[in-house]
């Protein structure tokens, strides 16, 4: 097993050291201000205890600290979102691969079981051709949000929330650059943005997609909806609030009710552990580091914000 650090004992950091145990030798964390840890910035620990690096901090902060990584051939997984400049894509990509290492950004609901489920119906061809699709994602922490100076700052929902709807998007449809059309950009109880809604299209196809992030959802709330030729399919809920609902509709021609197949996922939030071991993998499998996804997203959180 590979030897890893966290860098960053808040949250996030804590819920990854969870499930990086099953796959990762854990050395310790790294943090500035926690009593607890023994080293408080990364130039401290020396570089031969550790393989891997668990980045969970601000996104200020990333930056330094991943070209600190990768120049030392550390394999790293970062906390959603990398926002770079274009040009430090590039510069990273080539970097890591130089060196031999995976750079890769965490968006632990690729691994929700019906999103997986969704991705392979739709390459699969089941229901045909895609006609549209919608993705709602809310929770009610605008208050948290707004205790906190960090959180309550630069784009608020915008990376937030927004960055793992447009991760969705390129998992389930493919890694492709669309026009964003902004609908409603609110601050309603926040400084920073805590509701939006846009439109995805492209000139090269007519399927439009439908987006809505908020902080102003009491209820923790995702739903997916996706129209297409001989049916649709929809999901309701993540299985880190409760059940998951999964449902597959089958068109009847010319009309009529659908034949519904029902799903429903009641299990803990297995999204970290799948997501350390598919990082893992990726280190044992000897990939190369592909930054394309995370230009892509932060092409579009741009578009949001302008």
């Amino acid at each position: 097993m590979k030897k890893a650090i966290i860098i960053g004992e808040g949250i996030q950091g804590k819920k990854r050291l969870l499930s990086l145990k099953k796959y990762f030798k854990f050395v310790g964390y790294i943090d500035p201000v926690s009593k607890k840890t023994k080293y408080k910035k990364i130039s401290d620990i020396p570089t031969k205890l550790y393989d891997v690096a668990f980045v969970c901090v601000p996104d200020k902060n990333k930056k330094k600290i991943i070209e600190y990584l990768i120049n030392n051939k550390k394999h790293t997984l970062v906390e959603k979102p990398l926002n770079l400049k274009i040009n430090e894509y590039r510069t990273f990509q080539k970097v890591a691969n130089k060196n031999k290492v995976i750079l890769y950004t965490a968006y632990n609901h690729r691994f929700e079981q019906n999103i997986i489920a969704v991705k392979k119906i739709l390459k699969k061809n089941i229901l045909g051709k895609v006609y549209s699709m919608k993705l709602f994602y809310g929770n009610g922490t605008s208050k948290l949000v707004k205790m906190s100076n960090w959180k309550d700052s630069g784009d608020g929902v915008i990376s937030d929330l927004g960055s793992h709807l447009f991760d969705m998007i390129f998992f389930l449809l493919g890694e492709k650059k669309r026009d964003v059309q902004i609908i409603d950009k609110s601050k309603h109880e926040n400084k920073s943005y805590d509701h939006v809604a846009a439109k995805l299209s492209s000139k090269n196809d007519n399927l439009k997609i439908f987006i809505e992030m908020t902080y102003l959802s009491w209820k923790n709330t995702f739903k997916l909806d996706c129209i297409c030729h001989k049916g649709s399919v929809h999901i309701d809920g993540l299985c880190k609030w409760g059940p998951s609902v999964l449902s597959i509709k089958k068109r009847i021609f010319p009309s009529g009710y659908p034949k519904e197949k029902i799903k429903k996922i009641q299990s803990r939030d297995i999204t970290w552990d799948q997501e350390a071991k598919f990082f893992r993998n990726l280190i044992n499998n000897k990939n190369k580091t592909s930054l394309k996804k995370d230009e892509l997203i932060f092409y579009n959180i741009n578009k949001l914000i302008r």
